[in-house]
């Protein structure tokens, strides 16, 4: 599978980068600054476009991913994964 990926925070930028012959879009929101509403937007508009849409992480944010999932996102990247044994 082939993705574009965004920086740029904008539903419009998803949907020009979704008129493409790639599979999908991965939303950068480690370099990235996507607030709430644009990131529901930018996800909505990929679905709707029959597109992967996939959100990269800094760190493991528990509620934005939450909400990610709710807005049917197609998965979730995690750029730091650590591991505790607390």
């Amino acid at each position: 599978m082939k993705f574009l990926w965004q920086q740029i925070p904008s539903p419009l930028i998803t949907e020009i980068l979704c008129s493409s012959s790639f599979d999908g879009v991965i939303l950068d929101l480690e370099h990235g600054h996507f607030n709430n509403e644009t990131l529901y937007s930018c996800i909505q508009t990929g679905t709707l476009m029959q597109k992967k849409i996939l959100a990269r992480f800094a760190h493991l944010d528990k509620q934005k991913i939450r909400m990610c999932l709710d807005a049917n996102i197609s998965g979730v990247i995690l750029s730091t994964v650590e591991n505790s044994t607390q």
